[in-house]
């Protein structure tokens, strides 16, 4: 078979695999997921205390985001979230302007960051010093350059509480993405392209595999339990800085 008979093979072949799961998310996942919950199972009810939310942000020279991020994520108006931005030794004004929207609230807390340990990827080792000292039941990472609808925590936190009795423990948000550039949206697609086709998404009701695992490092939830900063996250340190947008935690 000539190398352009390959070529094209393959991407028949992920053409149809894109086309498999879209189909299956737009059409038949109510269904099949339907199927598949038990009977007599039913969402938890919910707890006498919601879950208390820390919503954490690796920041290293993200001064102009966190002027759009933080008035979007102090709108919502839950007395017990607790929001920390670390300060991974940035060279602009990003501890300024946290400290500055700090000060106005006492929800918002501000860390230094410390220095690299050895063996140790940047923005790991800032969302595991985060972890350490978020003191919520739902930890929330998400990035500097996004912006948060009014109640989008909470939702979040919700959604996490409901599927606990079906073993729920950690959730990706995917995000609207807003581009400006044209560069950028031809690039952005690509994104979506790759887990269309190359997971295997209308298996997964049936058997789940393992590897068969995608997330966008925008923004990651889990529960405290799932988590374990202490145990869990030095485990990751050598993970690239990119893998962290797949596999956090």
């Amino acid at each position: 078979m000539r190398l352009e008979d390959i070529y094209l093979t393959m991407q028949a072949f992920l053409a149809t695999f894109a086309v498999l799961n879209v189909l299956f998310w737009r059409t038949l996942h109510p269904t099949v997921g339907a199927r598949r919950a038990s009977p007599s199972s039913s969402p938890s009810l919910p707890s006498i205390r919601p879950p208390r939310i820390s919503l954490l942000i690796p920041a290293r020279n993200e001064a102009l985001n966190l002027e759009r991020l933080l008035p979007s994520l102090l709108q919502n108006d839950d007395p017990t979230l607790e929001i920390l931005i670390l300060n991974d030794r940035s060279e602009d004004a990003t501890e300024r302007v946290a400290r500055r929207f700090a000060a106005v609230d006492s929800r918002l807390r501000v860390l230094e960051g410390a220095a690299l340990p050895e063996g140790w990827l940047g923005k790991n080792w800032a969302c595991h010093q985060l972890a350490l000292a978020a003191t919520g039941d739902v930890l929330i990472f998400t990035d500097a350059d996004t912006k948060w609808a009014a109640g989008a925590p909470n939702a979040i936190a919700r959604a996490l509480e409901t599927g606990d009795a079906h073993g729920l423990a950690a959730l990706c948000a995917w995000p609207a993405q807003v581009v400006a550039d044209p560069v950028s949206r031809l690039i952005q697609p690509l994104q979506q392209w790759s887990l269309v086709a190359f997971l295997p998404l209308f298996f997964l009701p049936v058997r789940a595999f393992p590897i068969a695992v995608a997330a966008n490092g925008q923004c990651l939830a889990f529960t405290v339990r799932c988590t374990n900063a202490s145990a869990v996250m030095p485990a990751c340190a050598a993970i690239s800085s990119k893998t962290w947008h797949w596999l956090e935690g």
